[in-house]
């Protein structure tokens, strides 16, 4: 248990310092480029500017990442947290490094020029990396790198997000898929680790601010599960969707 402490705290620290370097280089391209709120109003004056930009920034973007998959990438694709699974579950290590690291740039550059997509997956896939360099260990802890993976991705996800218990339910539902105390322990670790760093260490703001009066009623409860069977639904009708309408 102590080495896979160690492995956690390693794997969880970095993963939380790229993590956070990820979301700096994002914002700042956000401002440079002028698709931040905040930079376009300072060119207010120059209307034909904010309209160039708001045109050629993201399509630039899209350019760029394009060209760099089909000609410098082995994976030839973006890479994610679909690969992050495979990998774990088949005991597979997972794509190269320089597809990761291609996928992990051209994820920011995505960002940073506008373009619709989150930083779930460019996090997911991040701390997994990480997480990877733990299969050339020889410490003979069975499982050792499916774990790491499982540290790096809670870690990645605890500090974009603030939220270490977000970053340990997801390793382990979606990633790990299993909840054995031996995996659970250093996730936790990681993730603990990666929170620190950012709220503690840096002391960076929360992702999403949010206030809520209180429960004012004890109806409301009734109101909150009501809600949830309706959202579970719909992610259910969602998926078998996406099943139904993709290829094979």
């Amino acid at each position: 248990m102590f080495v896979l402490t160690g492995v956690a705290l390693a794997v969880g620290g970095a993963a939380s310092l790229a993590a956070i370097a990820l979301v700096e280089l994002v914002s700042l391209l956000n401002t440079g480029l002028l698709v931040a709120p905040k930079a376009r109003v300072q060119w207010e004056s120059l209307p034909w500017l904010v309209a160039s930009t708001t045109v050629l920034v993201p399509t630039l973007g899209g350019l760029i990442v394009g060209l760099a998959h089909r000609h410098m990438s082995p994976a030839g694709r973006p890479l994610g947290p679909p690969d992050v699974i495979e990998a774990v579950q088949f005991h597979k290590p997972l794509p190269n490094l320089r597809s990761g690291v291609i996928s992990t740039v051209t994820a920011a550059l995505s960002l940073g020029a506008g373009a619709s997509v989150g930083q779930y997956g460019p996090m997911v896939y991040l701390g997994a990396i990480f997480g990877s360099f733990a299969r050339r260990l020889r410490l003979g802890v069975p499982n050792l790198a499916s774990i790491a993976i499982g540290c790096g991705v809670a870690a990645a996800i605890s500090t974009a997000f603030n939220a270490p218990i977000a970053g340990v339910l997801f390793a382990h539902e979606v990633v790990l898929r299993h909840y054995a105390t031996r995996a659970f322990a250093p996730v936790t670790v990681a993730s603990v680790t990666g929170y620190v760093i950012a709220n503690v260490v840096f002391e960076r703001p929360a992702l999403f601010r949010i206030e809520s009066p209180g429960i004012a009623h004890g109806y409301e409860f009734v109101l909150v599960a009501v809600l949830g069977l309706l959202v579970a639904a719909g992610a259910v009708v969602f998926m078998r969707l996406l099943l139904a309408i993709g290829p094979g």
